[in-house]
């Protein structure tokens, strides 16, 4: 009996879907993404939802590897999740691949897999506003008026 790669990863993956929800446009939900890429081992996931006025709020999902040959391994994973949810041979096409950044988009979730290089470059957290907080450091004092009137 030969056990396919395909098959092994199909009956891992098959029970973290909803076949319930089945839609070219937005097949897979927030959290089944995020489902499949601890299942895949993904470090430092970040979900950022950005509302959009008049439609569907965008969700973007940030993720680290740990290497090259694991971003294409989890990029497998959602691949072959996609094609299990929408009965569909093609799959989408990989949006980039700039050195370690892969990204993938499927309707209303945006998907980036950063290496850490890449993730401390472009910072995507603090562009989209989750990653910067206000810390008592960088409070300043503004000093009051005097509370002397000068006669003019």
């Amino acid at each position: 009996m030969v056990i396919y790669v395909a098959d092994h990863l199909r009956r891992r993956l098959e029970p973290l879907l909803n076949f319930e929800q089945r839609s070219l446009a937005t097949p897979f939900s927030v959290q089944e993404i995020i489902n499949i890429l601890r299942e895949e081992r993904a470090e430092d996931i970040v979900c950022i939802r950005v509302p959009v006025p008049g439609f569907a709020d965008k969700n973007i999902v940030i993720c680290t590897p740990h290497n090259t040959r694991h971003s294409e391994a989890m990029m497998l994973a959602i691949r072959k999740c996609f094609k299990l949810k929408t009965n569909c041979e093609v799959v989408p096409p990989r949006k980039s691949k700039v050195g370690r950044w892969l990204c993938y988009s499927f309707g209303n979730i945006v998907l980036h897999m950063m290496s850490r290089d890449a993730r401390l470059k472009y910072d995507l957290e603090s562009l989209w506003g989750v990653g910067w907080e206000e810390m008592p450091e960088d409070e300043f004092t503004i000093p009051t008026p005097p509370t002397s009137v000068s006669p003019w």
